[in-house]
């Protein structure tokens, strides 16, 4: 199984419309994972060809992430997290961030994509912050 991540602007019958698309291809969709944050919802999708199933969604105009990224969500308000504090957390680990992105935030968190040298062992590290962390 890969993962397909998209972040997209949340909608009514947002996840419906991605599993008829998906569907209509042949491609199963085996796990799922989402998180909004002010009306941008990232959508972790763990799928058997995500060759296809990025295809797919980029035919019908939607935007996908690198496969094999964590997606993890910081905390400003509640515990002051920043992607910093995540580097600084991994690196203690042995863990490098190889490439990030933000994908959406506001005052109160941010969802970084991030591709790290260790992805397992990022996972047992940042525990529920990584909200695909059931697709590795």
């Amino acid at each position: 199984m890969k993962t397909v991540t998209l972040v997209c602007e949340d909608r009514p019958s947002l996840l419906s419309d991605i599993s008829y698309i998906l569907g209509s291809s042949h491609v199963n969709v085996e796990g799922m994972a989402i998180e909004v944050i002010d009306k941008r919802a990232v959508i972790a999708l763990q799928v058997k060809n995500s060759d296809k199933a990025t295809e797919v969604l980029h035919r019908n105009g939607f935007e996908t992430i690198n496969h094999g990224s964590l997606i993890v969500k910081t905390l400003k308000e509640v515990d002051h997290e920043s992607l910093d504090q995540v580097r600084a957390k991994l690196l203690t680990q042995g863990i490098k961030i190889e490439d990030h992105s933000l994908l959406c935030g506001n005052g109160e968190s941010e969802i970084f994509a991030i591709h790290v040298n260790k992805p397992r062992k990022a996972i047992r590290t940042l525990k529920e912050a990584v909200l695909n962390r059931a697709m590795f």
